[in-house]
């Protein structure tokens, strides 16, 4: 909008100044064109016609540029100035959609940093109860191994006492049989 002001500001001092070089040409022919007579005949060759002609000329361009400005240029200004709304519209919404974006993207990583988070936790908490439940059995595993390795101690000691006790009672019989073949000689 504020280059249709300028353009239709530059436009009415256009026409008036073509106006005024219009006016003030022929005035000037008008009051005093007989000293300009024998230059205009020697190099322009007027006639009284042609002098009357030019406010007419004048006159015409007027109206040829007013035809111009309404047909022409307006509706070319008008449609340079919807281009230029819908360009700035597009720009702020491209802005608004471009900041909406960012501070969803924001918020979808906040979302995804929790839930990491989140699930890390989750995670640890499993790991900790895993290793609760395998430090018990581990430790049941080894209670369990405990008692039966002192039940295999005790039952090898038995045994081995068991031994202990034939090989003895074996060694004394055969002494008592050495003691009775050496006392029978």
């Amino acid at each position: 909008m504020g280059h249709a002001k300028k353009t239709g500001a530059l436009d009415y001092i256009l026409w008036l100044v073509v106006l005024g070089l219009s006016l003030w040409g022929v005035s000037s022919l008008l009051s005093g064109w007989e000293s300009f007579l024998p230059f205009m005949e020697e190099n322009f060759s007027l006639t009284n016609a042609d002098i009357k002609m030019i406010p007419v000329g004048a006159l015409l361009f007027f109206l040829f540029w007013v035809f111009c400005d309404k047909i022409i240029f307006k509706p070319y200004v008008q449609l340079v100035e919807a281009r230029e709304l819908a360009t700035t519209g597009a720009e702020d919404l491209a802005k608004d959609t471009k900041l909406k974006t960012q501070e969803l993207e924001k918020d979808i990583e906040k979302k995804l940093l929790e839930a990491k988070v989140r699930f890390t936790q989750e995670k640890m908490d499993k790991l900790n109860i895993a290793a609760g439940e395998s430090k018990k059995a581990l430790d049941s595993l080894n209670q369990q191994s405990q008692s039966m390795l002192l039940e295999e101690r005790k039952k090898i000691s038995e045994e081995v006492k068991a031994i202990r006790d034939s090989a003895n009672a074996k060694a004394e019989s055969l002494v008592a049989q050495i003691v009775e073949k050496t006392c029978q000689v």
